[in-house]
Formats: structure tokens, C-alpha cells, sequence
């Protein structure tokens, strides 16, 4: 089951932080069935570097054909044990050529923090995005039951990232080691 706009706003404006969906919620970036993610002003480029960098205030990152770029939202995600969440690009993003998720578009249940953004500039001309762009959007997923092995308890690496996270396998000769 994938969740309303009505129990979105119901789970975002809770009593407590702690329980709250996504913080901060701002009502205009609901939708029917998803809430809009904006982009923060931290990004990684080259990825290879792992040197997180800063868009300067009033300025612009500017994406080249081809590029491939990690970046990380402004808002906070708190998945409870019986949800999951999706994060996928806006399509307006997409009809330029911007792929928000190459592929980690997945958020486990018991997952907290900022989501980190794979974009991959797909199209014919540079794509430039500021600080608070509407790029993402995530929709949540009804569990049958919680699950039994959440994700705050595996040996994850990337619960609570409050900016954007490069990737944690190992690098030997420029070579990533994936296991």
C-alpha cells in the first residue's frame, strides 16, 4: 500500500521529532502520493574524490553531459519499521536529461537521515541546480508487519548521514572492490 498525501501530512506533523516522516515538512512539497525532496548544497564531484564540496550561496552546480555526481537532500527521512521508502527523480528533471537514482533509490525500514542523491547528467546540455531545487521525490510502502531485521540494526554504513555520503567499499589502484 502506498501511502496518501493525508497520512504523509499526518505522520510529518506529529507531536514528537522523533516521529515525524521527513523534517523539515513544508506543505507545498506534497503531493498526491509522495513528497518532493530538495537538494542541499553539498555534493561530491568527482565522486572518485570523495571530497565533500559546497554550492556557494546564490550559486549554481553545473552538471555536463555525462557527468556523474553525488548530491544529498535538505530534508531529513525517519522510515518507521513497517515502511519503506522510494525516492525517485522528478520527471521534469528527467525530461531534461537528469537521472536522480542510477540505482540506490531504496530506504530500508528503521532508516534515518538525508537520502544521497547518484545523478547522472543523461542528456545533450549542461543541467545547473541551486540549493533548494525540487529534484526528488520519495512515496512510502506499507509493510505487511514490521520487519524482523531492520536497517538501524545491520551492519549498514549509511544510518544517520546528515550530508552526502560517498560509497564505503574499499578503493585499491582506482579500482572500487565490490564483495
Amino acid at each position: 500500500m502506498i501511502l496518501s498525501d493525508i497520512t504523509i501530512r499526518e505522520m510529518c506533523t506529529s507531536e514528537e521529532d522523533k516521529d515525524k516522516l521527513i523534517s523539515p515538512f513544508h506543505y507545498e512539497q506534497l503531493q498526491p502520493s509522495s513528497y518532493d525532496l530538495r537538494l542541499d548544497n553539498k555534493f561530491i564531484y568527482p565522486f572518485e574524490s570523495d571530497e565533500v564540496q559546497e554550492i556557494p550561496d546564490g550559486k549554481r552546480l553545473i552538471i555536463k553531459p555525462n557527468d556523474f555526481v553525488l548530491l544529498t537532500t535538505q530534508e531529513i527521512v525517519n522510515i518507521p519499521q513497517n515502511m519503506v521508502g522510494v525516492v525517485d527523480g522528478k520527471s521534469s528533471v528527467g525530461r531534461v536529461g537528469g537521472l536522480v537514482h542510477v540505482t540506490a533509490g531504496y530506504l530500508d525500514p528503521n532508516f534515518t537521515g538525508k537520502v544521497t542523491l547518484e545523478f547522472k547528467n543523461l542528456g545533450n546540455y549542461p543541467i545547473a541546480l541551486k540549493k533548494g531545487s525540487k529534484i526528488a521525490q520519495v512515496r512510502f510502502h506499507k509493510l505487511n508487519k514490521k520487519c524482523g531485521n531492520p536497517y538501524n540494526v545491520l551492519d549498514n554504513h549509511y544510518q544517520g548521514q546528515s550530508t552526502v555520503v560517498p560509497s564505503r567499499y574499499e578503493k585499491i589502484d582506482n579500482i572500487y572492490m565490490i564483495d
